[in-house]
């Protein structure tokens, strides 16, 4: 029995969809218009298709149960099999299966069969991004791995776009879902599966994600925005103007990871305690303003949610983010001639060939004499007082 909690809303994108909770689970379907009323209308019959769908996914498929064929082959007078007269018999796949046959895998067999085959090649694990893009590919798919197919494939596209999903979405769930396979073949992990579903179904896109550079006026733009939002998200928002750090580094991160006395920043991999990185090359100590610092004392570290700062920052530009930051410091310490390796470093990205492999990165101290310079510019342009 379904329990409408909200059962109608709207997606950020103006798409209305609705919600239902069946036992415990939560079951949403697009209604494919912005149109209130219209919503209004087919909310009603797109709910009793949740609840039927709902139910009939209940209803426990037994791979054991199955039907196949097999095959009563007489034998002829030389010996030799008579196929000719072969006489076919109706029996359940559990009578002729081994138990490992029997079981069906699941989409997150292949996730921990992945991270097994990459630890066993290069000893580390998969950034944030990856396990991410997994968690999100996973909980979109509507149907398992056994059913995976050309035509649920297909389908799967098209709710994707009815509920306003763009282009490169859809390419990233389904490339992430390929990508898992075709690991796993090559493992034996699914020795039996000839032909990766995923390939027979073209879903690239020439759409470019391109994320846009903040630039003198968005800096300017916070000056009268940052005093009218909550607290949590104008630190966020400050914290990534002057470190140019990632919104995740710093939402899986607590008051541990600063040091207000020494004035730094730690981002580090400490999987355990949810603190991953995206790569090898993010693991940095950087300095903070002092000024940032004295701000945080009083900080509970409670960080907004990634869209909530961006919706806030696109009152200034539409075309701003919060990782437009990132990019935005790069480019002050371009245009101020200062060291490219050492901002480089400074934002997590890897450096060039060897200097990747020797020395480590660079110091707090020299972190915070090349950073200066952008300090003062983004001083200038937000005008905090």
């Amino acid at each position: 029995m379904a329990r409408p909690f909200k059962p109608l809303q709207q997606r950020p994108n103006g798409i209305f969809f609705v919600q239902v909770h069946i036992d415990g689970k939560r079951h949403q379907k697009s209604l494919e218009t912005k149109d209130p009323r219209l919503a209004t209308k087919r909310a009603g019959q797109a709910i009793a298709e949740l609840q039927e769908a709902a139910k009939q996914s209940t209803e426990t498929k037994w791979p054991a149960d199955a039907i196949v064929t097999e095959w009563d082959i007489p034998t002829n007078p030389d010996g030799s099999n008579d196929y000719a007269n072969a006489v076919p018999k109706q029996i359940t796949w559990g009578e002729i299966a081994d138990p490992e046959q029997i079981k069906i895998l699941d989409w997150r067999d292949l996730v921990t069969e992945a991270v097994a085959v990459r630890k066993r090649k290069t000893g580390e694990d998969f950034s944030d991004g990856w396990y991410d893009n997994q968690k999100f590919a996973i909980q979109r798919c509507p149907f398992s791995l056994s059913e995976a197919s050309p035509v649920t494939i297909r389908a799967w596209m098209q709710s994707m776009q009815a509920e306003g999903l763009s282009p490169r979405s859809i390419e990233i769930n389904c490339a992430t879902l390929r990508s898992l396979i075709n690991v796993s073949i090559k493992s034996g992990l699914l020795h039996d599966l000839a032909v990766n579903p995923f390939t027979r179904v073209d879903f690239s896109t020439s759409e470019v994600n391109h994320i846009y550079t903040a630039v003198e006026p968005d800096y300017k733009g916070l000056k009268a925005m940052l005093p009218t939002i909550a607290n949590n998200q104008r630190l966020a928002i400050l914290l990534q103007a002057y470190t140019g750090t990632r919104i995740s580094e710093i939402k899986r991160r607590g008051a541990k990871d600063f040091d207000l006395v020494a004035l730094t920043f730690t981002i580090k991999h400490e999987i355990k305690e949810g603190k991953r990185i995206k790569n090898k090359h993010s693991s940095r100590v950087i300095p903070l303003p002092e000024w940032l610092c004295d701000e945080l004392k009083d900080f509970d570290f409670h960080w907004p949610s990634n869209t909530i700062i961006n919706r806030k920052l696109q009152t200034i530009n539409k075309e701003l983010s919060s990782h437009s930051f990132r990019h935005g410091l790069i480019r002050i310490n371009r245009d101020l001639g200062g060291s490219e390796d050492v901002l480089e470093a400074f934002v997590g990205h890897a450096l060039e060939g060897m200097k990747a492999t020797y020395g480590d990165g660079y110091s707090v101290s020299r972190f915070r004499e090349a950073i200066k310079p952008v300090w003062n510019q983004l001083d200038t342009w937000i005008d905090r007082n």
